[in-house]
This record gives C-alpha cells, structure tokens and sequence, in this order.
C-alpha cells in the first residue's frame, strides 16, 4: 500500500493595495483551484481588534486566482489569508504615503 502526504495549499500574494478612500484590493494565486480562500485584515491603529474580511473571490471558476475587493475600510497595516486546504499566508498591504 502506498500512501501519499497531503501537502497544506500553497498561497502567493500577487497584489495587496488600500486606496486613500479606504478601498482595499488583494489578489492571490493557490495551488488548489478547489480550496476557500478567507481573510482578515490586521488595522494600523494599535489596540484595534482584526476585521473579518469574509470569502475570496475567484477570477475564473475553474482557475487557481483569487481575489477580495472591499471599500470604505479603515487603514489596513496587513492581511492574513488561510485556506480550507490548510496553507496560510500574512502579506503586507501596501498603503499611500
């Protein structure tokens, strides 16, 4: 009998972006086009609790891109990023100066 490991879904960050207005923009590729993707964002403000971000998006159904497009949020310093297949991922956001 043969058995194989399951290998945790591997996450990379492609963009993390928070516009001035608060509209926050972050896209992933997975190697498991089947997983769930959901996220949180970790606030600038010290002290602040994280903000549920909810369920990724996916740009193609049968594609391995993700993506989480959310407005009017306050400053996000990052994002932490885990899915249903047991990857995880922490990225930076980038913010204007």
């Amino acid at each position: 009998m043969t058995y194989h490991a399951l290998a945790p879904d591997t996450i990379v960050l492609e963009s993390a972006k928070e516009r001035a207005s608060g509209k926050l923009t972050v896209y992933v590729t997975s190697t498991d086009p089947n997983a769930q993707l959901s996220m949180i964002g970790i606030p600038v403000a010290s002290g602040q609790p994280p903000i549920d971000l909810g369920t990724m998006s996916k740009t193609d159904k049968h594609g391995n891109e993700f993506f989480l497009v959310m407005k009017h949020l306050p400053p996000v310093s990052s994002v932490e990023i885990m899915s249903t297949s047991g990857g995880a991922l922490t990225a930076s956001v980038t913010r204007p100066q």
